[in-house]
């Protein structure tokens, strides 16, 4: 069953898969999507559909694209999380500038 219908309003996609569905005598036991940017529409026409949503809900799925909400999460659940700071090129004009250096004193380590 192929369904064309713009991903970006779940309401009116939600409808259209139901109906298609009921024309056909099926019922829908997950919703998935081939691409990243189908994730968060098909986790919440999972959870209105009565499904679980995969991989995560849409709150989880929010979390993990927003940085500093990803590290917060990372953070209460115990975990630890990628740590980053910005080496500009304005810093390289200091000839004594040591890159290395640098990130040990910005708390990251390399492997």
């Amino acid at each position: 069953l192929w369904i064309e219908e713009d991903t970006n309003d779940v309401e009116k996609l939600e409808k259209a898969i139901k109906e298609a569905l009921a024309a056909n005598g099926l019922v829908a036991d997950a919703v998935c999507t081939y691409d990243e940017y189908g994730v968060f529409p098909a986790a919440h026409l999972s959870i209105n559909m009565g499904n679980r949503p995969m991989p995560f809900s849409p709150d989880k799925i929010c979390m993990t694209n927003i940085k500093s909400d990803f590290r917060t999460e990372c953070k209460r659940i115990g975990l630890s999380s990628p740590k980053s700071v910005a080496l500009r090129q304005s810093m390289y004009a200091d000839k004594n500038f040591d890159p290395i250096a640098y990130l040990h004193a910005e708390g990251l380590s390399l492997p």
